[in-house]
Formats: structure tokens, sequence, C-alpha cells
């Protein structure tokens, strides 16, 4: 568990990264098209999943080491006890009765342990996983409202923009800037515009995956 915990959370973090490419693939096609970059983005698909499968194997080639080393550290035991057995039934001090019930109840150890050592690779896996969902969980919304319990019961407005901009992190200019609408309850708008206007990134703030 010590060599497989990090190696798990180390896996998580590869995936994450092999979701974001093909997410920023299917989202920006036709951008990718556009400029022409499609073999670039395979090259960062191959890399990054490159990468998640010599750390896969890596980590599965230590985990398929448990029952293995398992059945090899009870057989040692049950080889030890005939050995040590024989010469005790030799001597007259166990019975052969005796030595067989002990070899019977290594081998029900034996049957444990391995449930035990696949149990060890499940939590190693689990608390992986459970440590990105508390970091997804422990996240705080970059923006503050002071009252989040309001209701839109008592007015006719769903949603309103007053001259909101964004600029994407590392971006030299604004994606989209001054937007300013208001959509009423039960109201159905378009947004129109070419490819790269900013459409995908204004239904992204209205559901505030963007702050």
């Amino acid at each position: 568990m010590r060599v497989t915990g990090p190696g798990y959370r180390n896996i998580q973090k590869r995936l994450d990264r092999i979701m974001g490419v093909t997410r920023e693939n299917l989202t920006g096609v036709r951008v990718v098209r556009a400029f022409g970059k499609e073999q670039d983005e395979i090259a960062r698909f191959e890399e990054a999943n490159s990468s998640l499968n010599t750390m896969q194997t890596h980590i599965g080639q230590i985990s398929a080491l448990m029952n293995p080393l398992t059945y090899v550290v009870v057989n040692l035991g049950i080889i030890a006890i005939l050995y040590v057995g024989a010469r005790e039934v030799d001597g007259g001090t166990f019975l052969s009765g005796d030595v067989v019930a002990l070899i019977n109840y290594m081998s029900q150890i034996l049957v444990e342990l391995v449930k035990m050592a696949n149990t060890i690779v499940l939590i190693s896996k689990s608390l992986a996983s459970l440590n990105r969902i508390s970091e997804i969980l422990d996240t705080e919304p970059t923006m503050k409202f002071e009252n989040t319990d309001r209701a839109f019961t008592d007015s006719a407005e769903a949603v309103r923009f007053d001259d909101v901009s964004l600029t994407y992190a590392g971006a030299g200019d604004e994606s989209i800037s001054e937007i300013s609408f208001t959509a009423k309850q039960g109201q159905t708008i378009g947004i129109i515009g070419g490819t790269d206007s900013g459409k995908s990134t204004l239904v992204s703030l209205i559901s505030r995956f963007y702050d």
C-alpha cells in the first residue's frame, strides 16, 4: 500500500489529463481543423495515453505480486510444518493427525490471506479515488455571494448579465466583452455568432463552469 497508494493517485492525475485533452479536442474540433493542428493533437493525446499506460503497467505489476507472494509465504510455512512435524512425529511428540490438522489450518489461512491481498489492492485504488473526490468537494468557489439562498420565485428574471467580460488564463485578449442581457423565466434566447465568437464561453458562464 505504501508503494501502490501514491501510484494510484498518480494514475488518477494522468487519467484526468487524458480526459482534459479529449474534452478539448471534442469541444474545439473546428478550431483544430481550421488551423490544421490534427497531427499535433494526436501526438498530444498519444503522449498522455502512453504516460498513463506506463504508470498503470508499473503499478499493476506491483499489485499482481500480492497473490503469488502470499502463496509463497504460506507454502513455505507448510514446508516448515512438514519438516518440523516429521521430526516431532518420529520422536513421538506429535501425532501424524496433528501435522495434517496444522497443514489444513495453513490452507485456510492462505485463502483468507489471498482475500486480504485483493482487498489491499482495492483499498489502495479506493483511497486514491477518495482523495480526488475530496479535492473537488473541498474546492472553494472564486465568486462569493452575500445571499446564496435567493429564490427567483418573486422575480421574472432567470439570468441577468451586466457588462460581463471574460479573458482566459494566458490569453492576450478578451473572449467576450461587455455582454449585457436579461433572460426571463420561460423565455427562449438564441445566441448567434461565427466560430470562436464566444457562444460556448457565454453558455459556460451562465452555468458557472467559469467564475
